[in-house]
């Protein structure tokens, strides 16, 4: 009988440890999603409108801004521990995520309030959206180029400044230099 239960232990243990492997890598696919469907293509679209590519439009510069500012909130619940680089494919957040979550939540803050103040500017025309946006810009360096709480978001350490796949593909998103 203790066998029986012994045995039935270690595949419980093991179903749940399958779950849970599955759910870190479902967090970590929903978190590259989310900065590639939705801040990629709305950080673009307010980099080509301040340089010109395309026409400035206040309408769709508030609506991009907008949809940037509704993925912090949902981003900071996708760091289950065990989500680091290393620990699972695809991940190349750094251990300092959990070290200091509270750090990293303040920074995803930062970013929901400066792509908030962002969409606002936007109805007041081209200048005033082009100040907020390169504002909302340089929170996003932050975390690409690992400066202060931006450590907490990608695996800089192993990479030179600036070159992370995620952070990247944001930053080539939003036509780098929008600062200028």
């Amino acid at each position: 009988f203790i066998v029986v239960v012994c045995a039935l232990l270690v595949v419980a243990i093991g179903a749940t440890a399958a779950v849970s492997a599955e759910d870190l890598a479902a967090a970590v696919k929903k978190r590259r999603d989310l900065m590639k469907k939705t801040v990629a293509p709305a950080a673009k679209l307010g980099g080509q409108m301040i340089k010109g590519v395309v026409p400035f439009d206040g309408t769709k510069a508030a609506k991009a801004m907008n949809d940037i500012s509704s993925v912090p909130d949902k981003y900071v619940t996708l760091f289950p521990k065990g989500t680091e680089h290393g620990a699972i494919a695809d991940s190349e957040a750094l251990p300092k995520v959990w070290e200091d979550f509270d750090g990293f939540k303040a920074l995803a803050t930062k970013l929901k309030d400066t792509s908030a103040k962002a969409a606002g500017a936007a109805e007041q025309g081209k200048g005033t959206f082009t100040a907020a946006f390169n504002d909302m810009t340089k929170v996003c360096k932050q975390c690409q180029h690992g400066a202060g709480a931006g450590e907490h978001c990608e695996a800089q350490a192993e990479r030179p400044r600036g070159d992370c796949r995620l952070s990247e593909d944001v930053a080539a998103a939003a036509g780098r230099g929008a600062e200028k």
